[in-house]
């Protein structure tokens, strides 16, 4: 992965269908999701199907297991941040408002 000053975590591969943090997501890769996180990608990206990352999560169950490992690392993350501040009625977690944003 690059380093700060080249990231690019939000962008797709001509001929891609889904940003990295789409790809992790919805295989559970649940480290490398809070890396990308961790390096600016923006979980409001979407997909050519207009859904955001959190909303390919391949089942409820591992939704809730991503959600409790970004809640571990919350204050490491700035996308969550950002998240929460964007969101009406602020849950009590940033990472709470990626739950939200599924229903």
């Amino acid at each position: 992965m690059c380093d700060e000053s080249n990231t690019v975590p939000d962008w797709v591969r001509p001929g891609m269908r889904f940003t990295a943090l789409h790809g992790a997501v919805s295989r559970a890769q649940h480290e490398t999701v809070v890396l990308l996180l961790r390096y600016g990608a923006n979980p409001e990206v979407m997909d050519v199907t207009r859904k955001t990352a959190f909303k390919v999560a391949p089942s409820l169950e591992a939704l809730q297991q991503l959600l409790q490992q970004l809640v571990k690392v919350e204050n490491e993350v700035p996308a969550l941040d950002l998240l929460a501040t964007q969101t009406r009625s602020a849950p009590p977690s940033p990472a709470s408002a990626l739950l939200f944003a599924r229903c």
